[in-house]
């Protein structure tokens, strides 16, 4: 583990490090796709669809994407790799946007309709909330996510941990590396740590001294483990990494 001894920041993932959202996301969805095209509810978890949705989790950058995984498992698209799944979201711009929409818009009727069912699809992994609780008045330690942050600070408050809504961050469409650039750039800070479980966004030659970890329990693919451009940790690497602060 790095040195954490001079000061700098920390920039922490939160679906697929802190929250096993990936059920939520599957019934979010499935409700939002299928209501629109089909005028149902969509597959349950539990069910085929949720298999090969889970398969396909991986290559998702945004809330939109979710319903292009949806797609490819109803037409059966035999997505293999995040270019081609990136390829079959380039290819439809306008359908972008209107599955972003549907997305968020499905997710908070289901949030406000059925709360404790929303809630229930959203458990913090083991140990994340005792570590959050412990960075709670870190200013230098911040969520960054492509989640909208309401939705996170919701999440949290459930659970118990108490987060300053102003260390929730939302690069949305942008390059997370970007906003972290921007973000040290404030603080007149060098350096930042940086633990996600997508490491495309741990790309760009931006000149930005970040230490890229990839969080080894979430959402990733067997060979992304093998990538020594980053380094993998455990939950409980992440745990003294973080706990050194």
């Amino acid at each position: 583990m790095p040195d954490v001894s001079g000061r700098r920041m920390a920039f922490i993932d939160f679906d697929g490090v802190i929250c096993d959202s990936q059920t939520e996301c599957f019934v979010s969805s499935a409700r939002a796709y299928y209501s629109e095209y089909r005028g149902n509810t969509g597959p349950a978890p539990g069910s085929r669809e949720e298999s090969d949705f889970r398969r396909l989790r991986p290559f998702v950058r945004t809330g939109g994407d979710y319903l292009f995984v949806q797609a490819c498992v109803e037409k059966g698209e035999p997505v293999r790799t995040q270019e081609e799944f990136d390829a079959v979201v380039a290819a439809d711009p306008a359908m972008a946007a209107r599955y972003h929409t549907l997305f968020y818009r499905e997710r908070s009727r289901l949030l406000a309709e059925e709360p404790d069912y929303w809630f229930s699809l959203n458990p913090l992994y083991s140990g994340m909330a005792d570590m959050l609780g412990r960075l709670g008045d870190d200013q230098d330690v911040f969520i960054l996510s492509t989640k909208e942050p309401a939705f996170i600070g919701r999440i949290l408050e459930f659970h118990g941990v108490h987060w300053d809504a102003s260390r929730i961050l939302c690069s949305g469409a942008g390059r997370k590396r970007s906003l972290i650039g921007t973000m040290l750039d404030g603080r007149r800070i060098d350096t930042a740590i940086f633990i996600d479980d997508q490491p495309d966004h741990f790309r760009g030659k931006d000149g930005l001294d970040i230490q890229c970890f990839l969080a080894g329990w979430g959402y990733v693919l067997p060979e992304w483990l093998k990538d020594d451009s980053y380094t993998t940790i455990t939950p409980v690497e992440a745990g003294r990494l973080l706990g050194a602060w």
